[in-house]
């Protein structure tokens, strides 16, 4: 699998734009589709451990067909706030993310992870 996008950031300042272009390519060995997984309306912290693919995950793509709200290696850390696309690049390692869906919709994610 071939894993390759591009992320292009307009910043718009006193009537002039810049545009900034970020693009990610990651070799088939290293990221991994972690699984797809379904997500409840009104669920809160659902718990994915890592462990079993990745040592330490140091980018993590979560791709959901509703806006879904992710915490980083413990329920206790602050949320990111909810979105469809979730695009992380860590220096410090993720072990485990917690999902939460108050999206008035069932979820389903395709993560995908390396390390």
């Amino acid at each position: 699998m071939n894993f390759n996008a591009s992320l292009v950031l307009t910043l718009i300042q006193n009537a002039m734009e810049n545009e900034y272009t970020a693009t990610i390519a990651q070799i088939p060995a290293k990221l991994k589709e972690y699984k797809q997984i379904t997500v409840a309306e009104a669920a809160s912290d659902i718990e994915i451990d890592f462990s079993d693919l990745i040592t330490s995950v140091e980018e993590l793509w979560i791709i959901s067909d509703a806006p879904v709200s992710v915490k980083l290696n413990a329920s206790a850390n602050d949320a990111i706030p909810a979105s469809k696309i979730i695009i992380l690049s860590e220096t410090t390692a993720i072990t485990k993310i917690f999902v939460s869906n108050s999206s008035g919709d069932t979820a389903t994610i395709d993560i995908f992870a390396a390390g």
